[in-house]
């Protein structure tokens, strides 16, 4: 028999200044593409801040799996952090979610972005806390590679509430 899934919560959406909460919840991060990452961040207008572990290593991974949990749920609890950016994806992601606290993320909502190997964290969000994440860029990946003009425009919008234009081609 399947569980049954929490009534849904959508995280309330960003305003400009808001500060990002960046973690590794995986592989570490190149320090030149997260730097780059965070100036995007800054550019669209919020203020990105970094888990206290986000330049540690343990083997391959960044940081120990308790360090990583961790830095979730310290961005999770702390007020004044409004959303949550993973640095990059990465084996790893799965050996956190026993020590995250899922009431905790529910009570706290926030907007919480990642992609590839954190998709198994989205799914997490989603089946155990009831939380909508997003799917979407990675600070040192997505945005420390490459500019994304169009796409950084659109994702900005997407978390500001703003409505925006979409066009199959």
């Amino acid at each position: 028999m399947s569980k049954k899934i929490k009534s849904l919560i959508r995280p309330p959406k960003l305003n400009l200044g808001d500060k990002i909460g960046v973690v590794t919840p995986a592989g570490p991060v190149d320090k030149t593409q997260l730097k780059k990452g965070l100036c995007v961040i800054s550019d669209m207008g919020f203020q990105p801040i970094l888990g206290k572990y986000i330049y540690t290593q343990s083997r391959f991974f960044a940081g120990t799996d308790l360090q990583r949990a961790k830095d979730i749920m310290d961005m999770v609890r702390n007020p004044e952090i409004k959303a949550i950016f993973c640095a990059r994806g990465g084996y790893g992601t799965n050996r956190i979610l026993e020590h995250l606290d899922s009431k905790a993320i529910r009570t706290h909502a926030k907007i919480f972005v990642g992609s590839s190997d954190i998709t198994l964290l989205l799914h997490y969000l989603y089946l155990q806390c009831g939380l909508v994440g997003f799917h979407g860029p990675m600070v040192a990946g997505s945005f420390g590679r490459t500019p994304m003009k169009q796409s950084r425009e659109q994702f900005k919008n997407i978390l500001m509430g703003k409505p925006t234009s979409y066009f199959c081609g």
